[in-house]
């Protein structure tokens, strides 16, 4: 369910789904443009930096999808994303903010066919991602 909704969100491009998916996140969590180089920017939707951060997470997000069935492999991948992001400044309260843009674009993109089955669906592979990434990068894991 997951893999086939995702593929219909992905037709949509991922500069599309990427673009409406940082507009999400920004809009729930308006401080969290300063944690990008781009966010310097008036226009920051425009620069390079935006457009390749943007295709890079949503072809990301496509590759976890499909490898959903060889999660012996993605859990590492994700782990070690996780393990990236630390230095970055990503907070483990950032997580829900992320996974909640994440629903909110798949809402927007899928329209009626973001069903509450769809959803459910969704969020129990967003809750998995979300604490494989955060894993034990922090010093209490549980969130808030």
């Amino acid at each position: 369910m997951v893999q086939s909704s995702w593929a219909n969100a992905k037709d949509l491009g991922y500069e599309a789904v990427g673009d409406l998916l940082f507009q999400n996140i920004f809009e729930a969590a308006p401080s969290t443009l300063q944690m990008f180089s781009f966010g310097a920017h008036n226009d920051y939707r425009s620069t390079e930096g935006y457009k390749n951060h943007t295709v890079k997470v949503a072809s990301t997000l496509s590759t976890a999808v499909e490898n959903l069935q060889n999660l012996g492999e993605l859990a590492p991948i994700l782990k070690s994303l996780g393990a990236d992001h630390v230095p970055r400044g990503v907070l483990k309260e950032h997580y829900p903010v992320v996974m909640g843009a994440v629903l909110k674009t798949l809402k927007a993109g899928l329209g009626e066919a973001f069903t509450p089955v769809v959803k459910k669906a969704w969020k129990v592979v967003l809750d998995i991602v979300q604490e494989t990434m955060i894993s034990d990068h922090y010093e209490n894991n549980e969130l808030t």
